[in-house]
């Protein structure tokens, strides 16, 4: 398997679910055929008293740093935005992972969205705002000073608004689980337990994705057939522009979505309401430590093995 098909998370392997499940199958029962052995590591809403307690209490016999990676990675998978209880230190580290050029240097090495995704996702927006700049610059370029020109920046506004529209709808494809390799195991306890099914619903967000990429390469194509040699500065300081007011943009529209979900996970995190999908069952929302969430962030889980379990000895310790 090739380095770029590894996902920055391994998903759980079938021994370590089964060492986790909550309630043993029947002695002697047969699976059926397809039935994926490791469902049973995940928080399933249809689960009975006994099989959640049991649950509890397995959970509450692993490891500190068991405990917060497995949150960690259930709350990047699921779309949580409150981990320090901090509104301001929550919306940078969301920022971290959502924005289309922030996440690229600052996300989190646990996120289960990977490099090439996050650099395909730039290459997209950056194809469509380049042919909208022909565009703007194939209208303006017979003004006598088009950087002077009012409607000339009204056009730029309104080519990175739909940049930042565009963005949107590539976020929005990736924070789908069905969009990740190690996407959440609850979504395919809801959607049966065939590996196979499995199978076709990652290799369908994988194939969506290439298909923008191939319309935003159709369309970087049609702006360079539009573009002439006179156009060539008018259009690269139009696209600069353009990308800039775009990224500043999506800082903006991500305050209100960003600060709506804040609130509303804020009562689950303080324990007046409960969420699993968000919180994992027997973990709650004092999990993962904001310490080892920031403090393993740029931390790779093979190579740093030791920093991270020094920084697990100084939590224990605490």
């Amino acid at each position: 398997m090739s380095e770029e098909s590894q996902p920055l998370v391994e998903a759980p392997s079938p021994a370590a679910a089964e060492a986790e499940g909550p309630a043993p199958a029947a002695k002697g029962k047969k699976k059926d055929k397809g039935e994926d052995d490791d469902d049973e590591d995940h928080d399933d809403g249809d689960m009975t008293d006994e099989q959640k307690e049991a649950m509890i209490k397995t959970r509450e016999a692993w490891p500190l740093e068991r405990k917060c990676v497995y949150a960690l990675c259930v709350g990047l998978t699921n779309g949580r935005v409150i981990w320090s209880g901090d509104a301001t230190t929550d919306f940078l580290f969301f920022l971290e992972q959502s924005h289309v050029i922030l996440s690229i240097f600052r996300s989190h090495r646990r996120h289960p969205m990977r490099m090439w995704q996050r650099i395909a996702f730039l290459y997209c927006t950056m194809c469509l705002a380049f042919t909208s700049s022909v565009y703007i610059a194939n209208n303006f370029v017979q003004s006598t000073n088009m950087y002077s020109d009012g409607w000339y920046y009204g056009a730029v506004i309104v080519s990175a608004i739909i940049a930042v529209l565009y963005q949107m709808l590539l976020v929005h494809i990736a924070i789908c689980p069905c969009f990740r390799r190690d996407a959440s195991m609850s979504y395919f306890t809801d959607n049966g337990r065939d590996k196979k099914k499995k199978w076709y619903v990652m290799f369908s967000g994988r194939a969506l994705l290439w298909v923008f990429v191939g319309i935003s390469s159709g369309i970087l194509a049609l702006g360079i057939d539009m573009i002439s040699a006179a156009l060539i500065e008018s259009v690269m300081v139009t696209w600069l522009v353009t990308q800039v007011t775009s990224w500043v943009t999506g800082v903006g529209t991500s305050i209100p979505t960003f600060y709506f979900t804040w609130v509303t996970q804020k009562d689950v995190y303080d324990g007046k309401e409960e969420d699993t999908n968000l919180f994992p069952i027997g973990l709650g929302p004092k999990y993962p430590d904001w310490k080892f969430t920031s403090g393993t962030k740029f931390l790779d889980p093979k190579k740093d093995k030791e920093k991270i379990s020094a920084l697990v000895a100084e939590l224990e310790q605490a």
